[in-house]
């Protein structure tokens, strides 16, 4: 089949071709604020619950080695429809590849609750097929050592994007630590356009004392 009927036929069904070089997502935290609606569908209680939020990162100071102090929010929380609770923020300390190395003076269940929904930057260019693992071992919480796992898949437009579509695994220490696995939609200059994922044991403070399991999807959006 010539060339530009596959080109073709691969864009129809929301591909791109894959690049002929790797991209650069490497690049790390710049002073930068960016919001992604958050949709999920989870047990709690017992129950089956849908919720909404607005997840902000405000990154507010960079260091020279990479690490970034930044303001996460949530904002326009609703639970099954309604409005639910108060806007909350947190002042946490990210890593140079963009993990969540410390929610400060918070409790670190707020670092726990954060991390599965961050994206955690490769090292060097990576291209189609390319995979990377990264390893944090909290100061607050050794015992709750976390894995991250890529794996880059394909390369794929969203709304007019080109993004590579990035697999992740994570895996948080202890028989009832959080688990996450989905897929990670990254732009050329290395911010997240999407991600969509699983998780179990999922700790979120503020909804109780047992972990979550459900699906989350995060779309950046429109500024």
């Amino acid at each position: 089949m010539p060339l530009p009927l596959l080109v073709a036929l691969s864009m129809l069904q929301g591909q791109t071709p894959a690049p002929t070089t790797a991209w650069d997502i490497s690049k790390p935290l710049a002073k930068s604020k960016i919001t992604w609606t958050i949709t999920s569908d989870v047990k709690v209680g017992g129950g089956d619950h849908n919720s909404t939020l607005n997840h902000t990162m405000d990154v507010t100071d960079v260091d020279k080695d990479g690490t970034a102090k930044v303001t996460v929010s949530w904002s326009d929380i609703t639970v099954d429809g309604a409005p639910a609770g108060q806007d909350n923020t947190w002042k946490v300390l990210f890593g140079a590849r963009g993990s969540v190395d410390s929610a400060g003076e918070e409790d670190d269940d707020i670092r726990r609750m954060l991390s599965p929904t961050t994206f955690v930057k490769p090292e060097k260019p990576v291209a189609v097929g390319d995979k990377w693992t990264f390893d944090l071992i909290p100061k607050k919480a050794k015992d709750r050592a976390v894995k991250y796992e890529y794996e880059v898949k394909a390369a794929e437009k969203l709304k007019d994007v080109d993004t590579l579509k990035i697999n992740y695994k994570f895996t948080e220490k202890g028989s009832d630590g959080t688990t996450a696995e989905g897929d990670w939609w990254i732009a050329k200059d290395g911010h997240v356009v999407k991600f969509d994922i699983k998780v179990k044991n999922w700790i979120v403070p503020f909804a109780g004392a047992d972990g979550i399991e459900g699906h989350l999807t995060g779309v950046e959006k429109a500024k």
